[in-house]
């Protein structure tokens, strides 16, 4: 039976589906039940290994096979995570690991090395990365999309290394730059979707470079009936699930 994992802001659980009921996963028999976990993402990476990512805690594993869980912290070497706080997380298409942190920018883990690399923020470096980054993903072309708090979305190019942060006077960008951003998407046309905290729906449109924002309006019954995005769908006819 496939197992359902919940991510919770105090530990990591998982539901008996015949029964409904739920038991605590504890990471190292030693840990006390009273220890807190902030849970911040469930994934597997390619490999079927299960990457738990925490806001207090660093990095979760748990491998299939050998059924033994290890815990990634930040330390002294430069090798590591750059903090123990992530926020979100994504693996490309060459395996590489992206993990979007709290206020270090990215740590990136290659699988062959053991090892992270991090791109983080550096004054007077417009290739840098920093701040919160709540959402990663890897578009059609493997581009690196994030949404980051105070720069509103930017873009990084592993073949060049060259990020771009995508902002304006336009009101649309300045409003997003604001956000607090929950979830991002490529639709079928290569467009890409912000959900936001607050400040709605944006679309960012690659062939003219304009951001719609979508708001609701309490006058308007045709308009989006909240600000808040917690997650979005595209389903098979193209239809967006809000």
């Amino acid at each position: 039976m496939d197992r359902l994992l919940i991510g919770t802001d105090g530990a990591l659980q998982e539901m008996d589906q015949s029964t409904g009921q739920f038991r605590t996963i504890h990471f190292y028999k030693e840990i006390s039940e009273g220890t807190k976990h902030h849970i911040r993402f469930i994934n597997e990476d390619n490999e079927k290994n299960l990457l738990i990512g925490t806001s207090n805690s660093g990095l979760w594993t748990y491998n299939q096979s050998d059924q033994q869980w290890k815990n990634l912290r930040s330390n002294d070497s430069e090798y590591s995570l750059a903090e123990d706080s992530l926020l979100s997380f994504v693996q490309d298409r060459s395996k590489v690991m992206w993990f979007g942190t709290t206020s270090d920018g990215i740590s990136l883990l290659y699988p062959e090395y053991k090892v992270f690399d991090w791109i983080t923020s550096r004054p007077g470096d417009t290739d840098s990365i920093g701040g919160n980054i709540y959402h990663i993903i890897e578009d059609h072309q493997g581009v690196l999309w994030m949404s980051i708090k105070g720069s509103g979305l930017s873009c990084y190019h592993p073949k060049t290394g060259h990020v771009s942060h995508f902002s304006s006077d336009n009101a649309s960008f300045t409003k997003l730059k604001q956000s607090i951003t929950f979830h991002l998407f490529e639709d079928h046309l290569h467009n890409i979707w912000i959900g936001t905290w607050g400040n709605g729906l944006f679309c960012y449109q690659r062939e003219s470079g304009d951001l719609i924002h979508y708001a609701h309006d309490s006058k308007n019954p045709h308009s989006i009936s909240s600000n808040v995005i917690y997650d979005f769908y595209l389903d098979h006819t193209h239809t967006l699930w809000i």
